[in-house]
């Protein structure tokens, strides 16, 4: 095949791709989240959206659009050095290059390594490493974690403007009631705080969030008062518990980091 037969190839399997891309990221992507919020579609992906009583569906389809954008620029830059490397590849001039310098290395080796550990160890390597490419990529994309492969949720959210929302627990003291934070290892453990508002943050987002936010601040209590009785700190007595969202308008120099704008409570329990 010539060079501008390949690359008319090329451009035109390139402009076909665009094209069903488009069509699944802008008419069945959003149709599948749609179904998907409402429950309508197959349980896989209905159980992938499970914040309905706390986003709208437009959440969802604003993240998928996001998602889109990126691949699609992506894609866009990658597409040019994708066809370049196709056509060298391809060339007879490369080809050969191949051959006469490669070829007679990979052999050798390929030898070597079915000598040593047998094709069945091969074969079963091989489908191991599939496995977890696979599973791997799955998590990635769906953004869920199922041990041991991972989305990486370190680097998969990404900050865009310039504030902080954090969920704090607070208790109430008995007597003249105030609130203190409770920030110490010693009266949360054994947790610490981010674990703690980590494990929060998820209740909150569930359909049954109060049960749950009320069970977990009432357990949080009854271990902070045991370990005050044992000695273990020496924090005040508490009549109840309080869970707020803190917001924050972020400073270089963090200087209100012991004053947030404004707090929003979204639990108090008075009873363990």
């Amino acid at each position: 095949m010539s060079a501008n037969r390949r690359l008319a190839v090329g451009l035109a399997a390139a402009l076909v791709f665009a094209g069903w891309w488009n069509i699944v990221g802008q008419l069945f992507v959003p149709y599948l989240i749609n179904s998907a919020y409402r429950g309508e579609s197959f349980s896989v992906f209905n159980r992938m959206i499970e914040g309905q009583d706390v986003f709208p569906v437009s959440h969802y389809l604003s993240r998928w659009q996001e998602v889109y954008r990126w691949i699609s620029v992506y894609a866009l830059f990658l597409l040019p050095f994708a066809t370049s490397a196709s056509l060298l590849w391809r060339s007879p001039t490369f080809e050969d290059f191949l051959n006469r310098a490669l070829m007679p290395s990979k052999r050798v080796v390929e030898t070597e390594l079915l000598a040593t550990v047998g094709i069945t160890r091969v074969r079963l390597v091989y489908g191991l490493v599939t496995v977890f490419l696979l599973f791997s990529m799955w998590d990635l994309i769906t953004d869920r974690e199922h041990w041991p492969f991972s989305q990486y949720a370190m680097y998969s959210y990404v900050q865009r403007d310039r504030s902080l929302t954090m969920l704090q627990l607070f208790g109430i003291t008995a007597g003249e009631p105030k609130r203190i934070p409770l920030f110490e290892f010693q009266y949360i453990q054994p947790f610490d705080q981010s674990r703690l508002r980590g494990a929060l943050a998820g209740m909150n987002a569930q359909p049954n969030r109060v049960q749950l936010l009320t069970d977990a601040l009432r357990d949080c209590w009854a271990r902070y008062e045991k370990l005050r009785l044992a000695g273990r700190h020496d924090g005040p007595p508490l009549q109840g518990m309080e869970l707020d969202r803190l917001f924050w308008q972020l400073d270089p120099w963090a200087r209100n980091v012991d004053r947030p704008e404004r707090s929003e409570t979204l639990l108090t329990v008075t009873q363990y």
